[in-house]
């Protein structure tokens, strides 16, 4: 259920346009014809640093693959407290990630969400806790019951990707 994007695909076309079967030039159709393959290279399963279940998600080379998403989650957050995850990074490079709740206001042209950043500042595994209270808004959030999926980003409000950081995330929790 999660997918990654290259950022070559990124910087030519928008996230939101992703799911348009038409090309507004040469160059973005030759890299819409990538394969699937290709763009989902950025998070495979993996047997390593499972806390829960069978497989983690092992997502790497985030300068490639700055975003990583899943829209597959209960749409209905209200009255929950936290979201919490296992991450397990392979060394602590102090790189910023931010997870980011899309909830997408009608009232907007733009992707509204909640978000709030995470400083991966260490190695081995450690259970991430995020009060849904200290999320910040990112322009008109539509509230905490209209959930449209949650977004790992990388590049965000200025922020680079660091080219080591190698992260496995498990056991994801909305309570």
């Amino acid at each position: 259920a999660w997918h990654t994007a290259p950022v070559e695909l990124l910087d030519i076309m928008p996230e939101a346009k992703m799911n348009c079967n038409r090309t507004q030039n040469h160059k973005a159709a030759k890299v819409m014809a990538a394969s699937m393959e290709k763009l989902a290279s950025g998070a495979k399963l993996s047997s390593k640093h499972v806390t829960n279940g069978k497989h983690s998600l092992l997502w790497k080379d985030h300068t490639t693959y700055p975003t990583l998403a899943s829209h597959s989650m209960p749409k209905n957050w209200q009255g929950k407290k936290t979201l919490s995850l296992d991450i397990y990074s392979e060394r602590p490079t102090n790189q910023i990630v931010f997870v980011a709740v899309l909830s997408d206001s009608p009232e907007t042209k733009w992707k509204d969400f909640y978000y709030i950043p995470i400083k991966i500042n260490w190695q081995g595994t450690r259970k991430v806790e995020l009060p849904l209270s200290e999320f910040k808004k990112y322009e008109k959030a539509a509230g905490w019951d209209k959930v449209g999926g949650v977004y790992f980003f990388t590049k965000m409000f200025g922020c680079q990707p660091h080219p080591y950081t190698e992260l496995y995330l498990d056991n994801m929790k909305i309570s």
